[in-house]
């Protein structure tokens, strides 16, 4: 059994246990713009992904690429690179971190993940990844997430994840495994709601919008100092690829993803798009309602429903920043699309008076061609 179960490995990952480099190289430009727990240096770090055995009938996580008989599914948090090069390049894990192994047991014919030593009727082997311990004594540094054993009960597997129950899963009998960072770094906290508008004028935040679009999109009202342009409220909708189930559904977003419905710098907006309030001191333009943008970008486009594909959300970032988003969910387990609804605005004895609550829903009220990519 463990021969066939070493000739399994090696099949499906060219010898080696543990993730290559370029599996940990590619997190560096995510994370080192980010502030991570002391002693930690992006280049230590690894993605940890869930992948399908379809001849175990069981769900695995591991860095690196599919084992044989796997399919990946998608990522699941960011551990501590296994395979330091002794050339150096990459930094160690730091100081604290404990080695993660995979385990194989012959009579369940089963795979687990986690760290000590073997259970009943396991056999231990290579060290896939380092992470923080579940029972350490410290507290786990800020920012990390606790990864879970669960127990799935339609599978009669064990599965290992962050977050609440995946469906048919109950939690395990060793509940927390051990703590890691996210799959993805934390999204840059929102910015504060402007300050109310003041007596007899226009508030600040619409202020500014007649500010970037200039006169060649807008006009500013005589003596109200209000911008008569039309602008634009603007929304994004998550989803996430399931595997298992083999369709995309916001029910299948993880604890590290986005919400439903988000803002462009990640803030909730809702669980539906009709919670979306109009900005203060505007209204909804007659007859229109949400619209799906099948330009969000330059170049690259949408699928016909308006999604936009990534392995990542955080990818979302940079193809929007670039301009330049990908219309293809070929080997892709995330997608987003971008809704608008236009505005116009209100005259006087119409304004709302509620001017901070609507303004932190307002996601951007300049017109999009004017607009910096990734404000």
């Amino acid at each position: 059994a463990v021969e066939r179960r070493e000739s399994f490995l090696r099949q499906g990952s060219g010898g080696k246990s543990a993730a290559s480099s370029s599996d940990a190289y590619e997190l560096t430009p995510r994370w080192s713009a980010y502030s991570l727990p002391a002693g930690v240096h992006p280049s230590s770090l690894v993605l940890v992904k869930d992948f399908w055995n379809a001849k175990l009938g069981q769900l695995t996580i591991h860095a690196g690429q599919a084992w044989a008989d796997e399919a990946e599914r998608g990522p699941q948090f960011t551990a501590f690179r296994a395979d330091v090069p002794p050339a150096g390049g990459a930094a160690p894990p730091p100081d604290g971190a404990v080695a993660v192994y995979d385990f194989w047991n012959p009579n369940l014919r089963q795979l687990t993940f986690h760290t000590g030593g073997p259970r009943q009727g396991e056999e231990r082997h290579s060290v896939q990844f380092y992470a923080y311990p579940a029972d350490g004594g410290a507290s786990p540094p800020q920012g990390t997430v606790a990864v879970y054993e669960y127990f799935n009960t339609k599978l009669r597997r064990v599965t290992a994840h962050p977050g609440g129950p995946w469906p048919d899963e109950t939690r395990g009998a060793h509940d927390v495994l051990f703590h890691a960072l996210p799959a993805e770094p934390p999204a840059p906290p929102p910015p504060s709601p402007p300050p109310p508008a003041p007596a007899g004028g226009a508030c600040a935040a619409c202020a500014a919008s007649s500010a970037a679009a200039g006169s060649g999109s807008g006009r500013e009202a005589q003596g109200e100092g209000e911008w008569e342009a039309e602008h634009e409220v603007e929304v994004f909708e998550n989803e996430r690829w399931s595997s298992v189930r083999s369709e995309w559904g916001s029910n299948h977003l993880m604890v590290t993803d986005p919400p439903h419905f988000c803002a462009r710098l990640g803030a909730s907006l809702g669980a539906k798009l009709e919670q979306v309030q109009c900005p203060a001191h505007r209204g909804w333009r007659a007859g229109e309602g949400w619209i799906k943008d099948r330009t969000p970008a330059a170049r690259g486009g949408t699928d016909n429903e308006g999604w936009f594909y990534a392995q990542l959300f955080s990818s979302f970032d940079a193809a929007l920043a670039q301009g330049k988003t990908n219309p293809s969910s070929r080997r892709m387990f995330c997608r987003r699309r971008r809704w608008y609804r236009r505005t116009s605005p209100l005259r006087a004895d119409e304004r709302r008076s509620s001017v901070e609550s609507r303004h932190t829903l307002v996601v951007r009220s300049v017109p999009k061609e004017l607009a910096v990519p990734g404000e």
